[in-house]
C-alpha cells in the first residue's frame, strides 16, 4: 500500500511541475512578446510620424510653387483641403490598422488611442532615445 501512495504522491508532483512550468512558460513568453511587439511598435509609429512630417512638408513646398506658378489662391486653397483631408485619413488608417493587427485583449498594451497620442509616444520616445 505504502508504494501506492508513494506512487500518486510522486505522480502529484510530476503533474504539479509540469502545470507550473507550463505556466511559467507562458508567463516568460507573453512577457518577452509584449517586449518585442513593444519595440516593433514604437518603430512602426516612429516610421508613420516621419512619413507624415515628409509629407507634410513637400505639401508646403507644393503649395508655395503651385502659388508662384500663378493658380489662384482659391484653386490653392481647394487642393489644400483636399490633401488635409487625405492626410488625416491617413493618419486614422494608420491608428486603426493597429488596432486591427492586435487581438482586443491586447489593445491595452499600445500606448496610444489616436493620431495625437501616437505623435506624443513618438516624441517622447525621441526624448528617451536622447537621454540614454
Amino acid at each position: 500500500m505504502e508504494i501506492n501512495t508513494q506512487l500518486v504522491h510522486s505522480l502529484l508532483w510530476f503533474v504539479g511541475g509540469a502545470i507550473t512550468y507550463k505556466f511559467l512558460h507562458n508567463l516568460v513568453n507573453f512577457g518577452q512578446m509584449s517586449i518585442v511587439f513593444e519595440e516593433l511598435n514604437r518603430r512602426i509609429i516612429t516610421l508613420a510620424y516621419s512619413m507624415d512630417t515628409d509629407i507634410e512638408f513637400l505639401c508646403k513646398k507644393k503649395y508655395e510653387y503651385l502659388k508662384e506658378s500663378g493658380m489662384a489662391k482659391k484653386e490653392v486653397d481647394f487642393v489644400r483641403s483636399i490633401d488635409d483631408r487625405t492626410l488625416q485619413t491617413w493618419r486614422q488608417n494608420v491608428i486603426r490598422q493597429f488596432f486591427a493587427a492586435y487581438p482586443r485583449q491586447m489593445h491595452g498594451l499600445l500606448p496610444f488611442s489616436d493620431w495625437a497620442s501616437a505623435q506624443r509616444y513618438v516624441l517622447e520616445s525621441f526624448d528617451e532615445e536622447n537621454r540614454q
